[in-house]
Formats: C-alpha cells, structure tokens, sequence
C-alpha cells in the first residue's frame, strides 16, 4: 500500500494498521522487532492521552500522563478531567499514590480502603516481613498504633506509640491466649502481667454494680459472682447459685471491716445477719445436735465446743486482744510452724520427734524471768538453773558440776581441756604407814604434776612432785619449800598400780592432812 500523505485533520471511516495489514481494530499497532511498539514524545512539561467514552455521563475524559509538575518530570499520573483532580501517580522514587500526588511511601491511599476480596487466599490480606510484619494506623509519626506480627517469638501483639519501648507486651496473642503485659501467656487464658496497681479495673459506668460473673457449661444454672456495689452500701460480695432469689451462700464485705455471712440460708438484705453450718449442726442459728461447732460468747470471742455457742467451758480466743479462758488446751499437729513477727522471724514447731524454736531476726531472743529452771520431761531432774541475783548452776545427771559464785566459778569435779586434766585431790587423815592421796590413769596421760601440802597443827610445807611413766616403770621427782615445824614423817613417793599412777603419802606419826592438785597430760 502506498503511502498517504495528510497535512491538516485526518479522519477515517476505515480501520489503521500499523505493522498490520488486516487491523482488528479501529487502530492496531503491531511491533514485531525489539523497538518501541509505540511512543509519544513531547517537550512540554506533560505528555498525554485523553481516554473518553461518549456514552459516559458527563463526557468524563480520563487523562494518562507522563511527566506531571507534582511528581516530576519522571512521574506519571491518571487525571479525571471532569473532577479535575488527579486519580492515580507513580513517582520518580517508584511510590504509589492513590487520591494524593505526593506518595510517600510505596503505598499511600488518600481515603477510605473498603476491602471485599482476597489478596493471596480467600479474604487474605499478606504483610511480609522477615522479622516484624506489621500494619500500622495513625496520623503522623509519632500519634498512631500497630498491629505486628514477631516472627521469631510466634506471637501477634497491639501497640501504640506511647506504648513503644514496650511495644511487645501491650496486648499479645499467642497459642490460642491472650496476654497483656507479657508474651508468654501460657499460664492462662488470659494472663495480665504489670509492675503497677492495679492490674484489671472493673467499671460500671452507668453507675450499677460492677461485677465478675463465672457460670458452668450449661449457663446460668449454676454459677458465682463477685459484685461491688458502687451504687448502694459500697460493699462487695461473693455468691453462688446467682440465678436464686436471695442470692444465697454470700459472704458480704461490709465498709469498716465487718464480714456478714448467709451460707446456709435467709435473707440477707440488711448486710448483717449470717451463720456458719458446721457438718452434724444444722437448723436454725445456735439450736440442734453438733458434733463439734465453732462458736462465739457475748464477749465475741471464739470457741470450739460441742455443745450450744457461748455455754462451754472454753477455751476462748479472743478476736481483737484480751485472755484467752478456759480449761482445755490449744493443740497444734506436727509439723505446724507457730510464726511470729511480720517477717516470721521467730518460729516454733515439732516434726512428731524433735522441736525446734528458730529465731532469724537480727535482734536478740529474750527470756525473762527471775528464776529460770531446765527440767527433764518427768521434772524430777535438774539440767540448768539460774536465779536472780544468784548463781547459775549445770548439772550432769542430777548432779551440779559448775556453778557461778560471787567471786567466780566452782567446779565440782575433774576439768579435762583437750586431753588434759585439773582435779583437786586429798585425803585429810593419813595415820601410820603408806596410803594413796591421788590417781592418774595411764592410759590417758603419760606425765602428772603433782602440787601438794602437807599439815599437821603449825607443822607444813608444800611443792610439786613431778611423775612420768612408760606404761611399766615410773620416775617422779619433788621440789618443796623449806617445813614450817617439823614434816620429816611424811614422805611422798609415786608407783603404778593396775591401771593407775598413784601419789602416795608414807608417814610415822598419825593425824597428816595431804592435799594434791593435779596437772595431768
């Protein structure tokens, strides 16, 4: 076909092939090489097709654009010409912008979204992100909130903000439970984790009761509730059987302290009245055949009795201070620890063989008395005693070994200190001939000091004979003062018999006093 020239406006009934000899269309444009199928090239500041239907209500023309002063030469944007207002831009920078001209994200709508569809799956919508996929909401950078997802801890939480530096523990998702305040919410359903007070807030708004309801499978029949009510007394209750008319088995806190109780029946509508039923007594208050009953007197002190409240002998507690009365004890089992003090520093208890008294505090455990007396279980045998103003005495088996005197310390006895020993020996009337004055067991010690004197009226002297063994034969020696009077009838001599070294006194005359204090290693 032969080319056709034109200069001025061309129109043609016909179909235009370009590249095509047999058009499909009112213009068709078939490019089979590598180059350009079609371009436009202008040097205005906007490049455009107008695309109209003249069936559209309103001739409405919508303008594709290349190059538009908003977002640049590089730019490119739909323009509805009967709006006149731009539809659709893509930047230099590649972000898309959907009813503004200045996108600056790669997405950025300047409206309302209604989804319908899917993206991916059926009613789907995919953010990916290799560590935190998230959608976010907001106004500005620094006023909106987020919905993301923790990839590596496989959990959904919802932030805010202001809630940023604890953007994961603001409200968690995970495994089917809902955690605020923690991501871990394994424990529960529902888990609320926070370092202040309080925790869950319970309003009612309106200005009615506000309440906790728990309920059985099968809904109302049989269910509790706590209810604080915010409306009336200020008090806050704790029921079962909710669906019953009077509420029954309440325990109502009442402003000031009091706790009234209907846990076996009647009305309470005054927030006074109540009883406690006890196993074997049951009726009307303070009547029947109990087994065992906790009661009260006129005194409002507490007792355990089986028999009608306030007529037993005791014993009774007292609720706020007072003397505990009656007959009978208080028994607590084994293994029970009495704790005292707000921190149990003081702790008392029996495990069925030993007892114990532990005291943790950082002060000191005070007994006072004026006459302080440790007896065996049977109270026949003395271990310790302590007066005041008197001495303090240690026995062995009955028998007082130490005790404190004003001047010190007596000992009644042999003092032993690692292997060694101290004893007071004597014998006070040594007659004619040989007799022993003190014993040291040779199998403990090996050598004995021997401190002695002898007497008889102004006739003394005194020293130390020295002895030593070798488990057969022994060598003593003695050192002594000069005599007052005349002791040449006592001699003192050192031998073993059996199991023992022996101090001996031999004398000539009758009436010797010899005394030993013994040193023994």
């Amino acid at each position: 076909m032969a080319n056709i020239p034109f200069l001025n406006n061309a129109y043609f009934s016909a179909k235009v092939g370009i590249g095509t000899e047999s058009p499909s269309d009112k213009l068709t444009l078939n490019s089979s090489g590598s180059g350009t199928g079609f371009k436009i090239t202008g040097y205005q500041p906007e490049n455009f097709i107008n695309l109209n239907n003249i069936l559209s209500t309103g001739n409405r023309t919508f303008r594709l654009i290349s190059g538009i002063t908003s977002v640049g030469y590089d730019g490119f944007s739909i323009f509805d010409t009967v709006s006149n207002a731009t539809r659709f831009v893509i930047d230099n920078t590649g972000n898309v912008g959907i009813v503004t001209t200045t996108p600056t994200y790669k997405l950025v709508v300047g409206g309302d979204v209604d989804y319908s569809s899917g993206i991916g799956t059926t009613n789907a919508i995919f953010v990916q992100d290799a560590n935190y996929p998230a959608v976010v909401v907001g106004v500005d950078n620094q006023n909106y909130g987020y919905i993301r997802w923790n990839v590596s801890g496989g959990y959904l939480s919802i932030a805010t903000k202001e809630n940023y530096a604890n953007q994961d523990n603001t409200l968690v998702l995970k495994t089917g439970n809902v955690g605020i305040g923690t991501t871990s919410p394994t424990a529960a359903k529902l888990v609320v984790d926070s370092d202040t007070a309080p925790q869950i807030l319970v309003k009612n708004s309106g200005g009615g009761n506000a309440q906790i309801l728990f309920e059985d499978n099968d809904g109302l029949t049989q269910s509790a509730s706590i209810t604080f009510d915010q409306a009336g007394d200020n008090t806050l209750s704790i029921t079962t059987e909710y669906d019953s008319p009077n509420d029954l088995n309440k325990i109502k806190l009442v402003p000031g302290g009091e706790v009234a109780m209907t846990l076996s029946g009647g009305d309470d509508s005054t927030g006074t009245n109540g009883s406690i039923t006890f196993n074997g007594y049951v009726g009307t208050r303070q009547t029947g055949t109990p087994t065992y009953l906790l009661g009260t007197d006129a005194s409002g002190n507490i007792v355990k009795t089986n028999t009608i409240p306030g007529s037993a002998a005791g014993p009774y507690l007292p609720l706020a201070g007072g003397t505990m009365t009656g007959t009978n004890g208080v028994l607590f089992p084994d293994n029970f620890i009495l704790n005292i003090g707000n921190s149990s520093d003081l702790k008392i208890s029996h495990d069925g063989t030993d007892s114990f008294i532990e005291d943790s505090g950082t002060g000191s455990l005070y007994v006072t008395t004026n006459a302080f007396r440790l007896l065996n279980p049977a109270e026949n045998e003395q271990i310790i005693t302590a007066f005041e103003n008197g001495a303090v005495n240690l026995f062995y088996d009955s028998s007082k070994k130490l005790a404190t005197t004003s001047t010190g310390v007596s000992v009644t006895g042999d003092i032993q200190i690692d292997s060694a020993l101290l004893s007071n020996q004597e014998n006070t009337d040594v007659d004619t001939g040989t007799e022993t004055v003190a014993n040291v067991a040779i199998a403990t010690y090996t050598a004995a000091f021997f401190d002695f004197v002898v007497k008889k009226t102004t006739n003394v002297r005194s020293g130390t004979v020295y002895a030593c063994h070798d488990g057969t034969n022994v060598e003593f020696t003695e050192t002594s003062t000069n005599d007052l009077g005349d002791t040449s009838d006592v001699t003192l001599s050192v031998d073993i018999l059996g199991t023992n070294m022996r101090l001996l006194a031999t004398v000539t005359s009758d009436d010797w006093s010899v005394k030993s204090l013994i040193r023994a290693i």
